[in-house]
């Protein structure tokens, strides 16, 4: 399938050497998750969102992406960031699970939660602008496949943040690894 994403910096080198590493952090990971027999590129779906919160003739703007698998997902700011697209064809791609209505309320919801913890002070009665700006845009990142085809654990690298990702993003993937999906290039 034909995908819109972000332009990633995290090629298959980068992403090997942050999910396996070497020195101490490898061998700690070895120890406890075994061997990484393989590794494989998927995409994640998001809605990117503009939002702009006005207050007393004060406007900010902010772009934050949503997850349409479960909407459980951190979203992910992109204010301040060039946003360079590219086409990418791919199987490894998460269905998109959750309804623009539901990643727009999360959306609005997060965006209320960083206008108050980040101005708590400043604002007196704000209003939110959210507009969705791309409905099926994908987010590359790289999973690391441990332990043993029987007993398989999952480490995620964010291709875009390049940073290793936690809990909530692995129980998303595993569920779409359970529900039959092939994931490709895992040797």
């Amino acid at each position: 399938m034909q995908i819109r994403t972000f332009k990633s910096g995290a090629n298959r080198e980068i992403a090997l050497k942050k999910l396996s590493p070497n020195g101490l952090s490898g061998l700690l990971r070895r120890y406890i998750s075994g061997q990484m027999f393989g590794m494989s590129e998927i995409f994640i779906p998001y809605r990117l969102y503009k939002i702009k919160v006005h207050d007393r003739g004060f406007t900010a703007t902010q772009f934050l992406a949503v997850d349409s698998v479960s909407g459980t997902l951190d979203p992910i700011d992109f204010s301040g960031t060039a946003l360079e697209y590219d086409s990418y064809e791919t199987r490894n791609i998460l269905p998109q699970k959750v309804s623009e209505d539901e990643t727009r309320a999360h959306v609005l919801s997060k965006a209320r939660r960083i206008a108050f913890s980040n101005a708590l002070f400043r604002f007196s009665d704000p209003s939110f602008d959210v507009e969705l700006v791309e409905s099926d845009l994908y987010l590359p990142y790289w999973i690391g496949f441990y332990g043993d085809r029987k007993n398989v654990e999952l480490l995620i690298f964010n291709g875009i943040a390049h940073t290793l990702e936690g809990g909530k993003m692995a129980v998303c993937v595993k569920a779409w690894l359970h529900a039959g999906r092939v994931v490709q290039d895992l040797g």
